[in-house]
């Protein structure tokens, strides 16, 4: 299970995105507007193999990646 938590300061369209290290977009987790506030994103990375990824958080204008290992 993978768990992203963020914060909006005001109310917009968000999207999560998930990518392998090669940088192939694997699933798009989260594509939808959200209120204002704290938020908690799950989900479940059974059908992915052990190892890194990444994901990209975009909020309006701005975009955050992080990585993420994935263990099994």
């Amino acid at each position: 299970m993978a768990t992203v938590e963020y914060s909006l300061p005001a109310p917009d369209d968000v999207q999560i995105e998930l990518y392998d290290l090669l940088g192939r977009r694997l699933a798009t987790v989260e594509d939808r507007f959200q209120v204002a506030g704290e938020h908690k994103l799950q989900w479940k990375t059974m059908g992915l193999s052990r190892g890194m990824y990444f994901y990209r958080l975009r909020v309006g204008q701005t975009t955050v990646t992080r990585s993420m290992l994935v263990l099994k």
